[in-house]
């Protein structure tokens, strides 16, 4: 058994309380090798930490911006056509209604107040879709052919968070969940895929921001990445696996772009006697959410 706290070697798995002993003992050594930061990385806390590229930003990040703008239109779209296949089938199921005898009064005023619902939703939608497209056109010439990994300037960031600003205002009707909330939002998609992305992304990410990433957040802050040991239990896969081994653990990660559910895990696990005859094809993958 390999000694994970204090020298002394830990007890099987079976024993009473060795799960919890287990689990406190890997967190112990594994604070040890690199610290676990208390939370994602932010740009805010490279602000905290006195980064002096913390406020930079990105055209990639007005580029995503963009993305976001055209994913909100193609979102009003899809409603609007939904709305329309509602009024359609409330009139079918008025006409329907009208032919019964006796005709039932209130089900048709009913179905008549849920179509006229529709089609006003239909009304707002089409209208700001319209100010939209136009604010779309106007941005996509603002930022076409931008280096995304050239720093913008204060003039322009002033933009961006104009831009921000009037899509959450003026189209609170269309689905802009998707849709970068406050300039800092961009800075972290900046960063994540300097992160991740190819060499010039890399390239560009400031010497300082690389450092503290470097320094405080290779590990994640929730559940780890692992292979074997203990690993963490958001609800029963744990306890379900308690006879089987775990062989890899991936869990919620927002710096590499791995964020699945409510900080999610992924599980493999395999079976002592599976393991011991390399059936690999026999693991059992699990996913859950705390």
């Amino acid at each position: 058994m390999l000694d994970l706290q204090d020298g002394l070697p830990l007890p099987d798995s079976g024993t009473d309380g060795a799960i919890e002993l287990i689990e406190e003992a890997q967190t112990k050594a594994l604070k040890s090798l690199h610290p676990v930061p208390d939370y994602s990385f932010n740009v805010s806390s490279a602000r905290e930490a006195g980064l002096a590229s913390a406020d930079r930003l990105w055209w990639y990040g007005a580029q995503r911006l963009s993305e976001q703008l055209h994913q909100m239109l193609e979102d009003a779209a899809r409603q609007i056509a939904y709305h329309e296949q509602l009024v359609e089938k409330a009139e079918a199921y008025r006409a329907k209604l009208r032919t019964e005898s006796p005709p039932d009064h209130v089900k048709i005023a009913s179905t008549r107040a849920g179509a006229e619902l529709s089609r006003s939703r239909i009304v707002l939608v089409q209208r700001q879709s319209k100010g939209l497209t136009e604010l779309i056109a106007n941005f996509d010439a603002f930022t076409g052919g931008r280096d995304p990994w050239e720093v913008m300037d204060s003039d322009c960031i002033a933009i961006i968070a104009d831009v921000i600003q009037t899509a959450h205002q003026d189209f609170s009707e269309l689905d802009n969940s998707a849709l970068s909330r406050s300039l800092d939002d961009l800075r972290n998609i900046c960063v994540r895929r300097m992160i991740t992305g190819e060499p010039v992304a890399f390239a560009a990410l400031p010497d300082d921001m690389l450092a503290l990433i470097n320094r405080e957040y290779g590990l994640t802050s929730a559940a780890q990445h692992q292979m074997f040991g203990i690993g963490v239990c958001p609800q029963e896969a744990l306890w379900d696996h308690l006879d089987d081994h775990l062989l890899l653990q991936i869990a919620y990660d927002s710096m590499v772009h791995m964020e699945f559910g409510d900080m999610g895990v992924f599980q493999f696990w395999i079976s002592p006697a599976d393991l011991a005859a390399r059936r690999w094809e026999a693991a059992v993958l699990t996913f859950e959410c705390s």
